[in-house]
């Protein structure tokens, strides 16, 4: 698969914590037995109903959007990422049901960081939103 798209999913620790959490929704495919020491998945036909090809214990490749949206529905917590300043990108948690902030975070963007800046933003949004309800 083209890095490009790879980089659409969510890395495969993440989505095993995601599990750990209760994540069972529809996705395009789920990680292989040998995702843990590679990066392989399998996708699954387009056609194919997630019923029929979903087993308990498969550890599912959700798009980050997924991922964000399924913390919005399920436990009403929205994240959101915006820059702010010349050298620094922010992240938010907030409570949905408090109508309240309950975390700012940022990273400063340096010359090393500057192709993955949204990324790496992106990435530590998704690892606080899995810490917050791990507390």
């Amino acid at each position: 698969m083209e890095s490009s798209l790879r980089e659409q999913f969510i890395p495969y620790k993440l989505a095993l914590k995601l599990k750990q959490l209760g994540f069972i929704e529809p996705c395009v495919g789920y990680f292989s037995q040998l995702a843990s020491q590679s990066s392989g998945w399998d996708i699954v036909e387009p056609d194919e109903p997630f019923t029929k090809w979903y087993r308990k214990g498969m550890v599912l490749l959700p798009l980050w959007q997924q991922a964000f949206d399924w913390f919005r529905s399920k436990y009403n917590l929205f994240g959101t990422i915006v820059i702010s300043g010349q050298d620094d990108w922010q992240y938010y948690v907030h409570d949905l049901n408090a109508r309240s902030l309950i975390y700012s975070g940022h990273i400063r963007f340096s010359y090393e960081n500057q192709h993955t800046i949204y990324e790496d933003t992106r990435l530590a949004l998704l690892n606080k939103l899995i810490e917050l309800l791990n507390k």
